[in-house]
């Protein structure tokens, strides 16, 4: 009996936490370059098995974030980018290099090519400065202006990029843990950007599950006790 109250109550804590997840997917639906976090779970056969080897006690095996391409929209702005491929943006704040998909970028005071938060974004060559507001971008990353190439977008990948860490704002960031990321060629386009991976339909299905079997636990916890609690009185008057 006992165990069956721990049972639905890990239930009901994992369900929260995928709420959590799919609540902050919904919020990052128009977020540019943004991609999904899913929560996987342990194959878990006894609630025992649980109660020994999960210090949370939900049943969680990891959360991680799905790296599948997003819709790309078209805005004719020719400090917008795109991947069109896999790999990441490299931005600099201060000592800590990001990565990012978001490709939303703006000139800088002194020509410098920043993130909308004002991160340097990073070429090649070192910090990407522009000396002129016409510029053109080819599939390459190569960035010219009047004819001239001024320098080359820093495109790169890793070998498991599901063991980056998400650092808020749409960037991530690369654990000690981690080999250092490859240069790659992907195809970049030029005034559009890359909408976010997450299915609105999908997660708000995943909502009403994840409601429906909450609701069902809490049914659940509160049949035991009163089941345990009759019991206990029964015991009581033996």
């Amino acid at each position: 009996m006992i165990r069956g109250l721990y049972t639905s109550a890990s239930s009901m804590m994992a369900r929260r936490t995928v709420q959590e997840v799919v609540t902050n997917n919904l919020a990052n639906l128009n977020t540019v370059g943004y991609k999904r976090d899913r929560v996987a779970f342990r194959n878990i056969l006894d609630a025992q098995n649980l109660v020994g080897d999960d210090e949370t006690g939900q049943g969680v095996e990891y959360i991680e974030t799905d790296f599948s391409g997003g819709q790309f929209k078209q805005t004719d702005n020719p400090l917008d980018f795109a991947l069109e491929g896999k790999g990441f943006f490299v931005v600099q704040n201060g000592d800590d290099r990001l990565y990012t998909r978001n490709g939303n970028f703006k000139l800088g005071t002194e020509g410098e090519l920043l993130t909308v938060n004002g991160y340097q974004v990073m070429g090649e060559d070192g910090p990407i400065i522009l000396r002129e507001n016409e510029i053109i971008v080819d599939k390459q990353g190569a960035i010219s202006s009047d004819g001239i190439t001024i320098g080359k977008l820093l495109i790169v990948n890793f070998g498991q990029p599901n063991l980056l860490k998400k650092a808020g704002n749409n960037f991530f960031t690369r654990p000690k843990t981690v080999q250092e990321p490859n240069l790659i060629d992907t195809p970049i386009k030029q005034g559009s950007l890359e909408d976010s991976n997450v299915n609105p339909l999908e997660e708000m299905v995943n909502l009403i599950m994840i409601s429906r079997d909450y609701s069902q636990n809490q049914k659940l916890i509160q049949t035991q006790d009163s089941t345990l609690q009759k019991a206990v009185n029964d015991l009581g008057r033996i």
